[in-house]
């Protein structure tokens, strides 16, 4: 596999980054690694990109805006296809942002941010048991939030 990551400077204030990550594998001796059944595949593609404006202020510190979209492939989560336990994790995509501002002296912080904005439903993990049910985990729904710091002298 392969894994590329990339961050360009636009300008002083804008910057966009991004990854890749592609994986493949081949199981060389099954029986010593516990049998075909104990490694399901990775998700790939994996993929992320996002954006971030900043600006600074004279007096007041400065703001950081933030978006940032990340993509993850369908995955296994049967090493095969076939048999009463497969299943495939279909693919999903999040959306955040952030928008930050931050005193002139570094000491105090204040962050508005909102993880998964379009509210996508999508399960992280599943196991189907013998095709009676599937036991699943899913990621987070949206939320938002408000994180305040700050800085001790010590």
């Amino acid at each position: 596999g392969y894994e590329l990551d990339a961050q360009f400077v636009m300008t002083d204030n804008l910057v966009l980054d991004g990854a890749l990550g592609v994986t493949e594998y081949s199981l060389k001796d099954e029986a010593a690694n516990g049998g075909p059944n104990l490694y399901p595949s990775q998700p790939s593609p994996t993929w992320n990109i996002g954006a971030t404006w900043t600006q600074p202020t004279d007096n007041y510190g400065g703001f950081l805006i933030n978006m940032s979209y990340s993509y993850v492939a369908s995955q296994s989560t049967y090493p095969t296809s076939e048999g009463d336990s497969a299943y495939q994790l279909p693919s999903y995509g999040v959306l955040g942002a952030r928008i930050q501002w931050k005193s002139s002296n570094g000491r105090n912080l204040v962050t508005l941010y909102g993880n998964n904005l379009t509210d996508e439903r999508y399960r992280v993990a599943s196991q189907v048991v013998s095709n009676l049910w599937t036991h699943s985990q899913f990621g987070a729904p949206r939320n938002y939030g408000l994180q305040v710091g700050m800085k001790f002298g010590w």
